[in-house]
Protein backbone atom coordinates (compact mmCIF):
# COMPACT_ATOMS: atom_id res chain seq x y z
CA UNK A 1 0.00 0.00 0.00
CA UNK A 2 1.37 3.53 -0.99
CA UNK A 3 1.59 6.38 0.88
CA UNK A 4 0.33 9.64 -0.22
CA UNK A 5 4.27 11.00 0.71
CA UNK A 6 5.03 9.02 -2.07
CA UNK A 7 2.80 9.95 -4.62
CA UNK A 8 4.37 13.56 -3.82
CA UNK A 9 7.44 12.54 -4.04
CA UNK A 10 7.15 10.87 -7.64
CA UNK A 11 5.05 13.41 -8.55
CA UNK A 12 7.76 16.01 -7.82
CA UNK A 13 10.44 13.86 -9.07
CA UNK A 14 8.43 13.91 -12.49
CA UNK A 15 8.09 17.56 -12.35
CA UNK A 16 11.54 18.44 -12.23
CA UNK A 17 12.77 15.44 -14.45
CA UNK A 18 10.36 16.67 -17.41
CA UNK A 19 11.34 20.32 -16.97
CA UNK A 20 14.96 19.62 -16.79
CA UNK A 21 14.35 17.59 -19.90
CA UNK A 22 12.70 20.48 -21.77
CA UNK A 23 15.62 22.72 -20.98
CA UNK A 24 18.49 20.50 -22.27
CA UNK A 25 16.42 19.88 -25.52
CA UNK A 26 15.76 23.83 -26.32
CA UNK A 27 19.54 24.43 -24.73
CA UNK A 28 20.74 21.71 -27.92
CA UNK A 29 18.34 23.07 -30.49
CA UNK A 30 19.52 26.70 -29.42
CA UNK A 31 23.32 25.82 -30.07
CA UNK A 32 22.29 23.86 -32.93
CA UNK A 33 20.79 26.99 -34.43
CA UNK A 34 23.55 29.27 -33.42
Amino acid sequence: MASPLFFFLANMYFTVFSYLTANLLAAKIYLMEA
